[in-house]
């Protein structure tokens, strides 16, 4: 099946960016190259407004063909050109890598923490596969943190606003001497509920909060250290919460105003989300080589929920409550050596990573009881879900749990070179071996209101029309993945303020596990996962630079094998009611193709 994901994109943006086209490390290709001269498609955000901003969705406003689609409160996942998932599930794939500090952000629920003391942020349209690895099928997104200096400087802003808003940022440089600088940098921010929680049923409280409350801070320290002309080392120490409330969804099956839910008091969920990690980045030279380490771990736990409907009647009376109970880290460790000479530049690198993810995920109705998870009701679709498992006498399906164990093992090897051909034709080309091993484990099952607990066994139907009983939920599978990836452009100067370019490139997103219910035995099959994604690239520009002043315009063309897409299902349950069960799968393949304009 051949599915056109779009047949015309043209994305048109004025860009207000202070970003001065001096000579910086732009990390398109991790070398000291002036972005005016790069034969891709990059843009700058200076930081002093990205500082402004909540978080990093506020990125698009800025950026052409740039989309941020926010799940669960804070989760963003970012759309570049019209591509990218946008999902609530921590295992699914992106198809924007995110960088910060040079870090890899590995799933979407890391990309929701705060915004402050940002310096610049850097968006790289189309595959990023050769410098980037996996997950950067539609392009990368950088965000850099302010770094100290030798100057003592610091500031201290609040803002108080509408629906009891407070919002307060502050950063010090604190120099120890000529060789090592610290910087601290701090945002609080709390805000009551943009959602009006009404009263549909008189027999209910509504409660305000149930419109969702923000109150979160992040906290960072980054030293630097020069012990000797040719050696900077960076230290990066940074945590975050957040501890709001996340909002309830809007209840279709009631007649509201756009910014109107109707929960009871079932549907208040306290947020318990907590972020934090390190690194140690090391720059120096040995000889005519350049050499670069950035060691890092990164770790979060996420506790939220929300509540579909907390009132009588609706669906029957049988209503669902969420939460998921997430734990992740990961430990990386990349290496280059570049080196420069008249006629370009090479580089040479290794990337290793290893991740760990563990994820409870909790459906029921009504009150629960935190030692039975017994719901005060049953919640819908219970006794669609449980299937051929045998039920207590006498007891019925209260409450659905699915417990999910992912590791991931990641390694790289990548090389870019740069090299000049004639005075204003310039040729770069890369390749990254990427191996990946993914192992997962889980079971689904259900709690029921006598306290037990069974395996789920939902039957399926097979091409003749027959149901059959597939296995209790409960299994584990390994995933092996080897890819080569690879990008080839021309850059060619038309002037001293024009720059044309021709490029191909390719990318690909993990495979993996759904990560959310889990019915049967059939949901650690190997037809049960999502496949790796891959997509090749053509694009074509031109970039005109005058001063601070940047235009450019680049047509491309996106052909993607076995798109990642989610599937949804309608099911009619026994009362009538109809409810959507879903899981990431792939087509077999897609194509776009548009047009970027922009101008700062």
């Amino acid at each position: 099946m051949r599915f056109p994901l779009s047949t015309s994109l043209v994305s048109l943006a004025l860009i207000t960016a202070a970003s001065a086209q001096d000579e910086i490390v732009v990390t398109a290709t991790k070398l000291q190259v002036p972005v005016n001269e790069i034969g891709a498609n990059v843009t700058l955000i200076d930081g002093d407004i990205l500082s402004e901003s909540d978080s990093g969705e506020d990125l698009a406003t800025y950026v052409a063909g740039l989309q941020a689609a926010v799940a669960n409160g804070n989760q963003i996942s970012f759309q570049i050109r019209g591509i990218g998932a946008v999902d609530h599930q921590a295992l699914t794939p992106t198809a924007a890598a995110v960088y910060v500090d040079g870090v890899f952000q590995a799933t979407n629920v890391q990309t929701g923490p705060l915004l402050f003391d940002v310096a610049r942020a850097e968006v790289l349209r189309g595959p990023q596969g050769t410098l980037y690895g996996r997950n950067a099928t539609a392009g990368a997104i950088n965000f850099t943190s302010v770094k100290p200096g030798q100057d003592r400087t610091g500031y201290v802003t609040a803002e108080l606003g509408d629906f009891d808003r407070v919002n307060i940022n502050a950063a010090a440089t604190l120099p120890a001497n000529d060789k090592l600088s610290f910087r601290l940098a701090g945002r609080y921010l709390t805000q009551g509920p943009l959602l009006e929680n009404v009263v549909t049923d008189e027999s209910v409280i509504a409660p305000a909060e149930a419109g969702g409350e923000r109150d979160e801070f992040g906290l960072r320290l980054i030293s630097v250290y020069t012990p000797d002309d040719v050696t900077e080392m960076t230290f990066n120490v940074h945590y975050a919460e957040d501890n709001g409330i996340n909002p309830a969804p809007r209840n279709e099956g009631l007649d509201l105003d756009d910014h109107q839910i109707s929960v009871g008091p079932d549907g208040i969920q306290q947020t318990d989300n907590a972020f934090g990690g390190g690194s140690i980045e090391v720059k120096t030279q040995f000889g005519e080589f350049d050499f670069y380490s950035l060691s890092a771990v990164e770790s979060y736990s996420q506790n939220y929920g929300f509540d579909f409907a907390a009132l009588p009647g609706f669906f029957g009376g049988q209503t669902a409550n969420l939460a998921y109970d997430r734990n992740f880290s990961q430990t990386s460790q990349e290496f280059r050596l570049s080196k420069d000479d008249e006629r370009g530049s090479s580089l040479l690198g290794v990337y290793l990573e290893q991740e760990k993810f563990d994820q409870e995920y909790l459906v029921w109705c009504g009150a629960l009881d935190q030692n039975t998870l017994v719901g005060s009701c049953n919640y819908i679709a219970a006794s669609r879900r449980v299937g051929a498992n045998p039920t207590p006498d006498g007891a019925s399906a209260s409450t659905l749990q699915s417990l999910i164990d992912q590791d991931r093992t990641t390694a790289a090897l990548f090389t870019f070179h740069a090299r000049e051909i004639t005075e204003r034709l310039n040729i770069t080309a890369g390749l990254r071996l990427t191996h990946e091993t993914i192992e997962g484990s889980g079971e689904g099952r259900h709690i029921f209101d006598d306290g037990t607990t069974g395996l789920n066994n939902q039957l399926e139907t097979d091409a003749d029309g027959n149901q059959i009983v597939v296995g209790e939920a409960k299994g584990e599978n390994e995933i092996e993945e080897t890819r080569l990836n690879g990008q080839l452009g021309l850059t060619y100067e038309l002037s001293d303020a024009a720059l044309a370019f021709l490029s191909f490139s390719n990318g690909y997103k993990s495979g993996g596990f759904n990560g959310e219910v889990i019915n049967n035995a059939s949901h650690f099959d190997d037809e049960g996962l999502f496949g790796a994604e891959t997509v090749n690239t053509g694009e074509i520009g031109i970039k005109f630079t005058r001063g601070n002043s940047n235009a450019s315009a680049t047509a491309f063309y996106n052909a993607y094998n076995d798109p990642q897409a989610r599937f949804f299902q309608q099911v009619t349950l026994e009362n009538g009611d109809v409810i959507g069960l879903n899981s990431l799968s792939n087509f077999d393949s897609a194509e776009s193709f548009g047009l970027d304009l922009a101008a700062s």
